[in-house]
């Protein structure tokens, strides 16, 4: 009996570890430099939207994050944002938030597209510097061949991320469409 039991508790933990590191996408839009408040509207079916709970609450309102279950399959997903003024904004790519001490998975964008604003290079197939690439060596975001519909994808994780800035003005709708996939 005590036997079993073990295996079940060790069964629970070992379900509630695997469920923490489920791959995921993540867009993050930064508007705090400018001041620009950012609510993600318009999200696709299984996602999850929410500002900076980390920052203060003003800069929290200017920054707006998507969340999206990545799995084997790559997947269409988009959302959009109503700018409350003109500027910039940053946009980051990345994978989902994991403690220290864990490894956070990667997960693959490709095919994105922007209405109401201009993105540049979203389907990775060119060799340009409009994506900043974070990380280290091994660890850093890089862009691989293994794309959606053509031959060139971005890879990130959490922690090395791309990003890219993008002009919006006050009340024009921008929404952004992507392609997503973990990279596991």
């Amino acid at each position: 009996m005590k036997r079993l039991m073990m295996m079940a508790v060790l069964a629970v933990a070992l379900c509630a570890l695997a469920e923490d590191l489920k791959p995921e996408g993540r867009f993050d839009v930064d508007g705090t430099k400018d001041g620009i408040t950012l609510k993600a509207e318009e999200l696709s079916p299984g996602g999850w939207t929410g500002n900076a709970s980390w920052m203060d609450a003003t800069k929290s309102k200017q920054f707006a994050m998507v969340t999206f279950p990545a799995g084997a399959e790559w997947k269409n997903g988009s959302f959009s944002f109503t700018p409350d003024k003109d500027g910039i904004v940053t946009v980051f790519l990345r994978s989902r938030w994991v403690d220290k001490g864990k490894t956070a998975p990667w997960t693959l964008f490709d095919d994105i597209t922007v209405e109401g604003s201009d993105l540049k290079n979203g389907d990775f197939e060119k060799d340009s510097p409009d994506w900043i690439m974070s990380g280290e060596g091994d660890n850093k975001a890089s862009i691989v061949g293994k794309g959606h519909s053509s031959t060139y994808a971005i890879m990130v994780s959490h922690d090395s991320f791309a990003s890219q800035t993008m002009k919006v003005k006050a009340g024009n709708k921008v929404k952004v469409s992507y392609w997503y996939k973990s990279a596991e």
